[in-house]
């Protein structure tokens, strides 16, 4: 009796996960390095793998396997050439956002000091990288994304349907796939990388960053040898009413997305962060070689009072990349040149 009890206790809870009424809460940790190296088809979330759409099913494959449902109400859709009749629209404008923005210029890297700090950027310039990526096999970045379903336009033509959301819950179409692009990029280099998927605003969006501050300290609890944890955002910025501007620049003859980092201090408000001159350090560094490399595909470094969970690692960095008037094309592409910036960075030694 007890052996079948056991066997319709877990014939039930099979059921219950196929169902979609057993969720697993707890992100994916058990992944070896080989399980890093998992092709952009896949992402972690859930404490499962799973399977975006249109990929081919692999005999490897654990079950159940499911594609993270879309989100609920009016998501934005795929645009067409003209503006549809009768709905309302708003406009794109593209721009290059100027590094001569920076109110801070030192050893060519462009800062925006709103800390009101005298500027230590030159002797953290001097110093250079806080840590150095040993070639160990195992994971060595982590990328998350606090606000994962934060997603871009599906079209280019210089507008935007005011209804539509800005954000999705499929992977495939937020931040969670611009991280799959950045994390491809650095595993070919072999620095293992991670690309998380759990969606920490998702339903909630308060408490976004409790959520993925207990991710992140798991992953380090099981791999120590994680050095660098990148936080990856979708900015928003408005140019009046009923405008967005997209901030794009063009590189090799194709549209990319801008990036932006974004490093903080301990200061004013801002608690038990002492290790943010290292993290600085670090921001400064990857600005440096985004400038060197790629020029405007960098907005002026944003160097504020606030710590957004810098203080687990000194190689702590947040990255928006683009708006919510790029294309999930333009934002691909920004990760990729990001993930090149990196391998020039963080080559293993």
């Amino acid at each position: 009796m007890r052996k079948q009890g056991k066997r319709c206790l877990a014939i039930l809870l099979l059921l219950g996960i196929l169902a979609g009424g057993v969720t697993f809460r707890q992100p994916l940790l058990a992944v070896s390095a080989k399980a890093a190296n998992l092709s952009a088809s896949y992402f972690f979330t859930n404490g499962m793998i799973w399977k975006a759409r249109g990929s081919k099913p692999s005999a490897k494959e654990p079950s159940p396997l499911a594609t993270i449902p879309a989100e609920q109400g009016e998501e934005a859709p795929f645009l067409t050439p003209s503006p549809p009749a009768g709905v309302k629209t708003g406009k794109v404008q593209t721009k290059t956002l100027p590094l001569s923005a920076a109110n801070t210029v030192t050893g060519g890297v462009h800062v925006s000091n709103k800390t009101g700090l005298s500027s230590p950027i030159q002797d953290l310039l001097e110093k250079g990288m806080p840590f150095s990526l040993k070639s160990t096999g195992q994971p060595q970045v982590l990328i998350v994304h606090t606000h994962a379903t934060e997603s871009y336009l599906q079209g280019d033509y210089g507008y935007y349907i005011s209804s539509a959301s800005t954000r999705s819950t499929d992977n495939t179409k937020n931040t969670v796939r611009v991280g799959q692009v950045l994390a491809e990029v650095l595993n070919k280099a072999n620095i293992v990388t991670i690309n998380d998927a759990t969606q920490h605003d998702h339903p909630n969006y308060n408490g976004s960053y409790t959520r993925s501050r207990t991710t992140i300290e798991q992953y380090l609890e099981k791999y120590p040898t994680i050095q660098v944890v990148i936080d990856l955002h979708r900015d928003a910025i408005g140019g009046g009413e009923n405008i967005k501007i997209k901030p794009t620049t063009t590189v090799n003859g194709k549209k990319a997305a801008q990036v932006m980092i974004l490093a903080g201090a301990q200061t004013g408000s801002v608690e038990n962060f002492p290790n943010w001159q290292e993290n600085l350090r670090f921001c400064l560094q990857l600005q440096r070689q985004l400038e060197t490399d790629y020029g405007n595909l960098a907005r002026p470094l944003l160097f504020k009072a606030c710590k957004y969970n810098f203080d687990v690692l000194p190689g702590s960095i947040l990255v928006e990349v683009g708006t919510d008037a790029n294309t999930l094309e333009e934002a691909e592409y920004a990760a990729e040149l990001l993930g090149n910036a990196l391998v020039q960075l963080l080559k293993p030694i």
